[in-house]
């Protein structure tokens, strides 16, 4: 409510949510529906001002566009989408595996982690014609999230030099935009 009159107020035009756990199982305890999100804001204004969502999603944590998690067999996503939602991705190059932080940037790892981490980035890579385009693994990762339609930005940390030039050589390249289901898919079953 208060939200709202902030809105009315003029001090914000709108406002979102932002939550780790919008991906997860429907059934888990932590789990943050966006249609109840949703289902709030409608009970207190049918002219709600609530327009965007924040949640993490990257080559490893697939849920946002795998994970059947809302009313009428949709995904997080594709729910969002059917909203007019606004769709800001967190953690692109961090994901969250087994409770362990996997950086998706070949530069973080030396060795066998490296090695790892080149062959994740070549079956990656094959998965979609599109994707192919990306120099390396955190680009690759980039490419997925802004190729996929649904998603309207990329939330990109700035940890390292080479992030920012990892992050501007793939935005100088054209890309497509489309659904991308299938390739998401495929990216789990590795």
């Amino acid at each position: 409510m208060q939200l709202e009159l902030e809105v009315d107020a003029g001090r914000i035009s709108s406002y979102g949510i932002s939550s780790n756990t919008f991906p997860g199982e429907a059934d888990e305890y932590n789990f943050t529906s966006l249609a109840r999100v949703w289902d709030i804001a409608e009970e207190i204004s049918a002219d709600h001002r609530f327009r965007v969502v924040e949640f993490p999603m990257n080559l490893m944590e697939t849920g946002a566009v795998l994970r059947i998690n809302q009313p009428n067999g949709q995904s997080l996503l594709e729910f969002a989408g059917t909203k007019n939602l606004g769709v800001l991705i967190n953690r692109p190059l961090n994901a969250i595996v087994d409770g362990r932080l996997v950086r998706l940037s070949e530069k973080h790892y030396y060795g066998e982690g490296a090695v790892q981490a080149r062959r994740f980035r070549d079956k990656t890579a094959a998965l979609d014609e599109d994707w192919s385009a990306a120099a390396n693994l955190s680009q690759i990762a980039l490419r997925a999230l802004r190729s996929t339609v649904g998603i309207s930005s990329v939330l990109m940390g700035m940890r390292s030099k080479q992030y920012v030039e990892d992050v501007l050589a793939e935005l100088r390249r054209p890309c497509r935009i489309a659904a991308r289901a299938d390739s998401w898919r495929k990216v789990e079953d590795l």
